[in-house]
């Protein structure tokens, strides 16, 4: 097989029951110049005899024992001869057209190193259930990126390979928001666009929605202090580090009280304020830290409202 312009990577563990999905779905892209490296990070079920059916030159794959997912993809990465790469979750499906539109992006703007999509959600049976927002930042996106991961997950982007001998591979000390992470060092350095369409099917199930709240704090608030710290960071970015700790924490908050986690989530929010005080004159701030002292019926009944409100305004 002579060299492929893009490199897919799944990395997959114990997921038989969805991964021909995801490979399917990259066989069926109109886009047909790639190479598919599945890396099986220690799978105990089905995989490797579901990966050796398909019979494809194209495939690659690849065991080793159980590292996690970063290893993974960094191994991927490493073992990849495309000029582009592009991840995919092994219980994720891409939409037929997506490497089509996203090569296409990168062929003819040289300046561009990284080009994502927007993002379908779906259940463990393939339909639709939703949407994440596709929010557009073209260009420098690094103070956007800051404040919050707008790509939302690892499976919705592409980018140049020769990228990596500045932006590095995935920090393997990190256990979650793994892709936020990767997505910052990029930005320190490269360009990104975003194409307003849904090219990306995205797996929502009980493994998903993980509850390990604290987790995700403590490494949204770890992944910034490296971002800030980082040697060829801009100056001109270090005056927003108050102001994007003090988000994530508000949005830690919002993940607690969600989930009926008052004390929690007030505390979050008393952090939020903390670290940047100017967050007081936004009135949804306020709002948020006082309604954790309101019973949770009525916290339900406030949101409820809310959706009505909502609904009938777009409708």
């Amino acid at each position: 097989m002579s060299q492929p312009k893009v490199s897919v990577i799944i990395t997959t563990y114990n997921r038989a029951d969805y991964l021909s999905y995801a490979i399917d779905s990259v066989l069926n892209q109109t886009f047909q110049d790639f190479e598919l490296i599945i890396i099986d990070d220690g799978s105990t079920d089905e995989t490797y005899d579901l990966v050796n059916r398909y019979q494809n030159e194209r495939i690659r794959y690849h065991y080793q024992e159980n590292r996690g997912q970063n290893p993974a993809r960094n191994i991927g990465m490493e073992l990849a001869n495309g000029e582009y790469i592009a991840h995919l979750d092994s219980d994720d499906i891409w939409v037929s057209t997506k490497l089509e539109k996203q090569v296409n992006i990168l062929r003819n703007n040289q300046n561009i190193g990284l080009v994502y999509c927007g993002t379908q959600l779906i259940d463990g049976l393939n339909n639709i259930i939703g949407t994440q927002p596709i929010i557009i930042h073209n260009g420098n996106v690094l103070d956007k990126l800051l404040m919050t991961n707008f790509l939302y997950n690892g499976s919705c982007a592409i980018f140049r390979k020769d990228c990596l001998e500045k932006v590095g591979f995935f920090d393997e000390s990190f256990k979650r928001m793994t892709d936020w992470e990767f997505y910052l060092k990029f930005a320190i350095y490269y360009k990104f666009f975003g194409i307003n369409e849904y090219l990306l099917q995205y797996r929502i199930h009980n493994e998903t929605m993980s509850k390990d709240f604290n987790s995700y704090k403590t490494y949204g608030i770890k992944i910034l202090e490296k971002i800030f710290n980082h040697k060829d960071i801009d100056p001109k970015y270090l005056k927003l580090k108050n102001r994007a700790i003090a988000l994530r924490y508000r949005y830690m908050g919002r993940r607690y009280l969600e989930n009926k986690l008052k004390e929690e989530a007030r505390e979050g929010f008393f952090e939020a304020l903390k670290t940047d005080p100017t967050l007081c004159y936004q009135s949804d701030s306020f709002i948020l830290l006082m309604s954790t002292y309101l019973p949770l019926n009525f916290i339900e009944q406030l949101r409820n409202i809310k959706r009505t409100l909502k609904s009938a305004k777009s409708s």
